[in-house]
């Protein structure tokens, strides 16, 4: 983290790859699990994969609270790096270009949550949904907070004063 637009953008991809991996990870578990049950494994063998399922149930809320903590990062470098108000038409430039890119991650995110192979899994990621549903908005807000983190507050961006 280096308190630069551009992390919004690598916090979002990390977020979104990360809320994939884990949906198709909860469902290639249950599916194991499922199969070793057809096998005939006992209980005590299902054992492990029962708790690689509920492992992988708390991701649910980790990618929300991943999300929200490297974005802080991001607020608290920004305030400690130096920076003059010229550089603020590149920051807004980059953030309408990195705004125009976190709709493909919620787009994607979307498409494998919609898809019917992964529905039931899907359904227990309700806080990685409600915060793909308002990604935009969210990475939005957090980057105008970097904005005013470096540019708008008296002695943020490390500037004297």
């Amino acid at each position: 983290m280096k308190g630069s637009v551009l992390d919004t953008l690598f916090v979002a991809l990390s977020v979104a790859i990360i809320a994939v991996a884990a949906l198709i990870y909860f469902y290639v578990g249950n599916q194991l699990h499922a199969g070793l049950q057809s096998r005939g494994f006992t209980e005590d063998e299902l054992a492990v994969s029962s708790n690689v399922i509920n492992v992988i149930g708390g991701f649910n809320l980790l990618v929300v609270l991943l999300f929200v903590g490297l974005q802080l990062a991001t607020i608290v470098s920004a305030f400690a790096i130096k920076s003059h108000p010229v550089y603020f038409a590149v920051f807004f430039i980059t953030q309408l270009i990195i705004l125009n890119v976190v709709p493909i991650f919620t787009q994607l995110y979307t498409a494998v949550y919609d898809n019917p192979t992964f529905a039931l899994y899907a359904s227990q990621f309700n806080w990685v949904k409600l915060l793909i549903d308002n990604f935009t908005l969210l990475t939005m807000a957090f980057s105008f907070v970097v904005a005013l983190a470096m540019f708008g507050l008296p002695g943020g961006g490390g500037r004297e004063g």
